[in-house]
């Protein structure tokens, strides 16, 4: 059986195929995203559909997607980890570029094999220090530019 750190390391790399649907049997039934830096109800989204849902749309936004890990520590069924989180969006999307590099910390923690909670720790404000855009006009854009 795989460790709690390779199961993380397999639903990050598909989450870089761009399609959640690959994500999806990583996560119980009531698995939940604690998105730390946003404020409620965007805050926490609970079950793998309304994961699917909410991430995919930004998945869509990008021409590619990329997360290193740059360390990672595993205690039992609890894994930490700093990432950097790429995407690559459609060049001229944004006014100041294309990339989005997005450093974070997260906690996980499994059961059975499978993610019941997923805590991500990053700076919001790297949307306009990157691309140019407030996060509010951040999501405008991803939402009109869903799927291309």
């Amino acid at each position: 059986m795989a460790t709690s750190g390779e199961i993380v390391l397999s639903f990050i790399q598909a989450i870089g195929t761009k399609d959640m649907k690959n994500a999806i049997p990583y996560l119980w039934d009531d698995a939940v995203f604690d998105n730390v830096p946003m404020e409620p109800p965007a805050r926490l989204t609970v079950g793998p559909a309304a994961i699917q849902m909410r991430l995919q749309m930004l998945l869509d936004a990008c021409v590619k997607v990329d997360w290193e890990i740059v360390r990672q520590i595993e205690e039992g069924d609890t894994v930490f980890n700093e990432r950097v989180d790429r995407f690559w969006f459609k060049p001229g999307l944004f006014p100041k570029g294309d990339l989005l590099e997005w450093p974070a910390c997260t906690r996980w923690e499994l059961e059975g094999g499978k993610i019941r909670l997923w805590r991500d720790y990053y700076e919001l404000h790297l949307t306009e220090a990157q691309l140019g855009v407030s996060l509010e006009e951040f999501g405008t854009i991803i939402g009109n530019n869903y799927g291309t």
